[in-house]
């Protein structure tokens, strides 16, 4: 298989022995390689956005209405309360539900095109999934059949943080985002239920004309400032972690409960199945430095107690810009990913598994509900399940 130099825009298959032309197959612009099923029936081709490109050998029909995934980058992902099923979102507009075993699609949850899928999760029932986008919307979706229930008032067609998490019962959906409102939805008729403006305590927030609200304009502040946001398995609580502190409010109330000084910028948090404990992704904001002996180390995953902020493990991390965390489902271990895919053992703080997947790059993590498996997303916009205990170092290996 190659490209003719004289016919741009069509990828060649040659018959080697006659060298005669079998098929020639249009393509969009960006293709790399190419390779042939070994059964000679299908012909495939990486393109550079990060898709791939099939074709029918026989009939030269293009596939790619029979496949589909995420083209560039990853939003988020959540694995099925039943761990049959994940769900990845991305910069597509998509989120996709995957059979776990197989790895086949089971439905496309389709938002606006283009627009970043920045949350999603699960009802504790395993009915519903609730996305949060780009696009000014966050969709209630019915699990078994992949159709829209409710699409509800979203959080912006800009930033960078979104939030989804379902109340115990399943009956009530929460959502916060970029424009720092806290939502509460009725999952049965999509009725809001309650509404707050969160206004974290000493965070330099700007209310504008319309109404919205946004962090100040200094640029170097608004990157230090990137904040992050997730919901307690009770549904009663919310953790903001943003500049250099960690926040709880009260979902019903909207009121901040606690707020814990830490010092230091926090990218990235994770927290605990039971919301005891919270994982923070901790480095100096930008311009400073380590100050002295016994100082914090510049990049470190931080435990803590929820609720006082006690910390109770500090676990140094190599030099890397940003790391996703999740919690095991018994808090035991501590899976953190970046370059590499490490687990911690969450009472020790020690290294108990280390993974170094082909593709250097991973933008999010999650446990199954068993625990024994991870699922991670990669920059080549994969999802890879791993066995992690097949990766154990030290006394654990043996």
């Amino acid at each position: 298989a190659g490209v003719h130099p004289e016919l741009p825009g069509e990828l060649d298959v040659w018959d080697i022995e006659s060298g005669e032309l079998v098929t020639a197959l249009p393509f969009q612009e960006g293709l790399r390689r190419v390779a042939i099923s070994p059964d000679d029936r299908w012909i495939v081709a990486t393109v550079y956005e990060g898709t791939i490109a099939a074709w029918e050998l026989g009939s030269g029909q293009s596939a790619s209405d029979r496949f589909f995934g995420h083209v560039n980058r990853f939003g988020t992902l959540a694995a099925s309360p039943d761990g049959t099923q994940v769900a990845t979102a991305g910069s597509s507009g998509l989120a996709v539900l995957w059979d776990a075993k197989t790895g086949r699609p089971v439905h496309v949850l389709r938002h606006h095109p283009g627009k970043f899928v920045r949350g999603v999760a699960f009802s504790p029932d395993g009915k519903r999934i609730a996305t949060s986008a780009f696009d000014d919307t966050v969709v209630i979706w019915d699990r078994e059949t992949g159709q829209r229930v409710y699409t509800l008032l979203g959080h912006g067609e800009f930033g960078g943080m979104r939030a989804v998490g379902f109340t115990p019962d399943s009956r009530r959906l929460l959502s916060f985002g970029d424009d720092w409102f806290l939502r509460v939805f009725d999952v049965q008729t999509g009725k809001a239920l309650l509404e707050h403006a969160i206004r974290p305590s000493g965070l330099p927030l700007k209310s504008n004309v319309d109404g919205s609200v946004n962090l100040q304009d200094d640029e170097r502040l608004f990157f230090s400032l990137t904040p992050a946001a997730d919901f307690t398995a009770d549904g009663e609580t919310m953790v903001l972690a943003a500049g250099t502190d960690v926040y709880l409010f009260d979902v019903e109330t909207g009121m901040e409960r606690r707020r814990n000084q830490s010092g230091l910028a926090d990218q990235q948090l994770a927290l605990s199945a039971d919301g005891t404990r919270l994982a923070i992704f901790r480095r100096e904001p930008a311009g400073e430095n380590a100050t002295g002996a016994g100082s914090p180390p510049p990049k470190s995953i931080l435990i803590t107690q929820l609720e006082s902020g006690k910390v109770e493990r500090t676990i140094p991390i190599p030099d890397t810009f940003s790391t996703r965390m999740a919690f095991s489902p018994d808090g035991s271990k501590l899976a953190a990913v970046s370059d590499v895919i490490r687990v911690y053992d969450t009472t020790t703080g020690r290294e108990v598994a280390h993974i170094e997947p082909a593709v250097r790059a991973s933008y999010g993590v999650t446990f199954t509900p068993d625990g024994d498996r991870l699922v991670v997303t990669h920059a080549d916009t994969t999802a890879l399940i791993w066995d992690w205990r097949r990766f154990l170092i030290g006394e654990g290996a043996n």
